[in-house]
């Protein structure tokens, strides 16, 4: 049982810190200092980083909105700021970033059962799964 305890979290805390990182770039700080340094194209920088923002909420279901606000973005000439093929996309990043999200919250709350459950075994298993 110590011997798959142990594969399982060298296996998942990886994905667990990866996960964890992503959040880190859902952020709107990141977004915010990020997107200004992209290269060119025909928006400006403000517009440019305020429809990266909207885009961010569109994604993250954590922050309430939905992947529809993209349809009204409009650029300065009229047109849409997003096509149907990129709001479909972005439809199919929110979709895996829930699946992120739980992904999360089960590792989370097995380490969490396996610390208070079984110390001694959870630090062995940490151990012999960080090796």
């Amino acid at each position: 049982m110590l011997r798959v305890a142990a594969v399982v979290v060298a296996a998942l805390l990886p994905l667990f810190f990866v996960a964890n990182a992503m959040r880190v770039l859902l952020s709107e700080t990141y977004v915010r200092a990020a997107t200004p340094r992209l290269d060119g194209g025909k928006l400006g920088d403000e517009q440019r980083t305020e429809l990266a923002v909207l885009g961010l909420r569109a994604v993250d279901p954590l922050r309430g909105s939905q992947v529809e606000i993209l349809r009204a973005a409009r650029l300065e000439d009229g047109s849409r700021a997003f096509t149907p093929r990129e709001v479909r996309h972005m439809r199919d990043v929110r979709a895996w970033i829930w699946r992120l999200q739980v992904f999360e919250i089960a590792v989370a709350a097995t380490l969490a059962w396996l610390a208070l459950r079984a110390r001694p075994t959870f630090v062995r298993v940490l151990v012999r799964g960080a090796v």
